[in-house]
């Protein structure tokens, strides 16, 4: 039986809105101003986001900086239903419910990310913050007919701002006096002859660390980012538009925000050991947990979940990337010709310890080497004819090389190893694509599209358990210690390789009605599909592990986009329903010691969000947004927590077609991973003039995020309490916008989340963690010039 929402929790959400209400009532003036047009692009045309039939969130660069939201992680408090979490290595991205796995490098997203119209198909892509950005558009839903490539839960569109025909320039810097975290921006456009025109943005960006290392001395995480982005516009005729996009970035992150916590509850692992004077390990395996623990608690360990940690081998990420993008758009008697090429790669190295602790047990550093290039051809009608359409074809070409060294079980030598490992796929992606529009009248229309998809696949994996700092086999160095972990963690050289052909038809369908000047209400149905892979981080050697098969989405959703009191007030709402069948999920299971991907039969994602905006005056604006979601797994079992304590409370069983000791559970009706069942956000924004020549501007805002389960073994210690964040900016700069300086205070109450986390390896009862950055008071500043 589902469990009922706390009254606490909604009797604080009924608080914060009633709070919203009140400000409304006492603060309401006769004059106030209309609420601003945003434009998106959702539907491959500009148009108003109120008359785009489909859930979206599009979040301007001003509102960014205003909510302090520098980079994806950061946009995730502002937009319910959307979870954005620093997984180990790369962010994780999750829309109502739905994400991909973590510790796959085999993946594909489960939300399309996109840059300027081109698919980025690794996350890696992504982790530069925000730079010169127009906005940002949040799609929700299966998005699989004009985004295409795997966006079945949803995308997130980032639109870079273009080269302008004038001049004009920008200068912002920022400090933190909490972490002396700052970032520096500089961005100049502008014409450079009479049809050719350009714009240049850097960013050079240190984030500094916010937690001790207690064991190496050193503050950590830390982060240094640079980049350079170029773009230029030529108006080549009347009708031809070209724009190149050149882009590089470099990433150095030093150190980590992962530490440990021990479940102490009698009968655990870590309590028998504290506590338990007659306690004997059981087993082989048990007797080097505990030596595993035993040792980390010699070496300082505290296993408590605080702002310290004991890793004793310090991470280092480094990554260089570099992307381009060309646009030919060539107008034909008012059809539209777009030609879109995009080339993206980068190269990454990162050196982490594991498993998180104070004693050497897993060590490892991983290369990754990927490079992507796709073209797109697409045509769109004028527009406003009694059928309107968009046709194009799509062609995506991407290799990924992973090589990875792993020193394990350091602290026993008659143990250790090093597993050496290399994942290299190659795949290729082509599509056709289409969308017709008929007007059947002035304010009733019925959008028909449908996405054919076609991808080939090909995926090898090797892995040697190796002498250190040899390449040679341990089966033929040391034949008794590696028959010794084969028994122990079943580890076996192998290599294997492995092919998939797999084609999609995916249909969408939807009809608008424009029941006033000022809403309109919305239907659609649509299915969706993602690509089957490889598991890159398959350990046993069994191919028959390897693969997994496409998942697939069915959604409707019915949606009303409403404005009223003559464009000043903007209410619009969505009630969904996704079916998943064939879920990916991959996810650390202590049991085989590995990474597993299966494919679940089935998970449904339903809900309603709500979103909010009155312009009370010309100079106090209020809004918000609301979701509630029902995420939940149907018809799928999977491993069991590691902790013998929490398995008992979740009735596992023996597995009736697995290995000896492996227990299983029922998650039928389960929570899925990264999906709080109430999120929300607030705010109120004031402005006015003073000195006749200054704007002083205020704003608080406020989000809450419910409970949420971080891991699928549903174990209770994996579980993170709901919070509320908080974030106050007060502003001074000319009416005139040429200059700027802000006081923020984000975070205000301090409030460190845990985002991510897991089961510790070989350590039952014990957990790894993220530790979310606290409060930060910044300062900055902004200078424009030019027009």
């Amino acid at each position: 039986m589902r469990s009922v929402v706390p009254p606490s929790r909604l009797n604080k959400l009924a608080l914060a809105t009633s709070m919203a209400s009140f400000m409304i009532a006492g603060s309401y003036q006769a004059q106030a101003q209309m609420l601003e047009e945003v434009v998106v692009t959702a539907q491959k045309r500009a148009e108003s986001a109120q008359d785009v039939p489909i859930s979206i969130n599009a979040i301007t660069d001003e509102q960014l900086s205003m909510t302090g939201a520098g980079n994806l992680e950061g946009l995730s408090d502002n937009v319910p239903n959307v979870d954005i979490a620093d997984s180990p290595g790369v962010t994780r991205v999750v829309i109502r419910g739905l994400g991909s796995g973590s510790g796959n490098a085999g993946f594909e997203q489960s939300v399309g990310m996109f840059i300027d119209g081109i698919y980025a198909s690794r996350a890696a892509l992504f982790q530069v913050p925000f730079l010169d950005l127009s906005r940002i558009e949040v799609l929700k839903g299966p998005q699989g007919v004009l985004f295409g490539k795997n966006s079945i839960a949803g995308g997130l569109s980032l639109v870079s701002n273009q080269p302008t025909d004038f001049f004009e320039g920008e200068l912002s810097a920022a400090y933190d006096f909490e972490y002396e975290s700052h970032e520096v921006k500089g961005v100049v456009s502008g014409p450079l002859s009479d049809h050719l025109f350009g714009r240049l943005a850097v960013l050079s960006s240190e984030d500094e660390s916010y937690l001790d290392n207690k064991l190496l001395g050193e503050s950590v995480p830390s982060s240094d980012v640079s980049a350079v982005r170029g773009m230029m516009l030529w108006d080549a005729s009347d009708s031809t538009e070209i724009l190149l996009k050149v882009e590089t970035s470099e990433i150095e992150e030093k150190g980590s925000n992962w530490q440990v916590e021990a479940d102490y509850t009698p009968g655990s692992l870590p309590y028998r050991i504290e506590n338990d004077p007659t306690f004997a390990p059981a087993n082989p395996i048990e007797a080097l947990s505990t030596a595993f623990y035993q040792q980390a608690r010699a070496a300082g360990e505290d296993f408590v979940y605080k702002s310290a940690s004991y890793i004793n081998d310090l991470q280092s990420m480094n990554q260089d990337a570099d992307n381009v993008t060309l646009q030919l758009t060539q107008d034909l008697n008012g059809h539209e010709l777009v030609y879109l090429f995009g080339y993206g790669a980068y190269d990454r190295r990162q050196i982490s310890d594991h498993d998180f602790t104070a004693t050497p047990v897993a060590r490892v550093d991983i290369e990754e080497d990927f490079v992507q290039t796709s073209h797109e051809l697409r045509i769109s009608s004028p527009g406003g004819q009694t059928l309107d359409y968009i046709a194009g074809l799509y062609y995506l070409d991407r290799e990924f090389e992973e090589n990875k060294t792993q020193d394990t079980l350091g602290f026993l030598p008659f143990l250790a190893s090093t597993t050496i490992s290399r994942y290299e796929e190659k795949s290729t992606s082509y599509s056709a694509f289409g969308q017709v529009t008929w007007n059947i009248s002035e304010t009733v229309r019925a959008n028909l599209g449908l996405r054919y998809s076609k991808e080939e696949k090909e995926g090898s994996n090797t892995k040697l358990i190796a002498q250190y700092q040899t390449v040679e086999s341990l089966s033929a160095i040391d034949p008794g210690k590696y028959a010794l972990l084969n028994q122990l963690f079943s580890r076996y050289d192998f290599a294997y390789d492995d092919q998939d052909d797999e084609s999609n038809l995916d249909p969408a369908f939807n009809v608008q009605w424009d029941y006033s000047q000022y809403g309109m209400a919305y239907f659609s149905w649509t299915k969706a599909s993602k690509a089957g892979g490889f598991n890159a981080s398959e350990t046993s050697g069994d191919i028959d592990n390897f693969s997994f098969d496409p998942e697939n989405a069915e959604s409707i959703e019915i949606g009303l986009k409403s404005e009223f009191l003559d464009g000043r007030a903007r209410l619009n709402a969505a009630l969904f329903r996704t079916e998943f069948d064939d879920l990916q999920v991959g996810a650390f299971d202590p049991s085989v010691n590995g990474f597993v991907v299966t494919n679940a039969a089935k998970a449904i994602s339903q809900g309603v969000e709500l979103e909010g905006l009155f312009a009370v005056t010309d100079t106090f604006t209020v809004g918000g947004n609301f979701a509630y979601l029902n995420a939940e797994y149907e018809s799928f079992t999977a491993g069991c927590p590691n902790n013998s304590v929490e398995a008992e409370k979740n009735a596992c069983y023996q597995d009736p077609n697995g290995p000896a000791g492996r227990l299983i559970q029922d998650l039928d009706g389960q929570t899925l991973d990264n999906a709080p069942e109430l999120t929300a956000s607030l705010f109120a924004d004031y402005s006015t003039t003073v000195f006749d020549s200054m704007v002083f501007g205020s704003r608080l805002d406020a989000s809450y995020k419910d409970e949420t389960s971080l891991d699928f073994s549903q174990d209770s210690h994996l579980m993170e309490d709901d919070y509320w964040k908080v974030n106050l900016r007060l502003s001074l700069g000319a009416a005139d916008d040429k200059w700027l300086v802000a006081l923020s205070v984000f975070n205000l109450t301090d409030e460190q989340p845990t985002t991510f986390a897991g089961q510790e390896f070989l350590l039952p009862g014990v957990y790894w963690k993220n530790k979310g950055r606290g409060r930060e008071v910044q300062l900055s500043a902004t200078y424009r010039f030019g027009q």
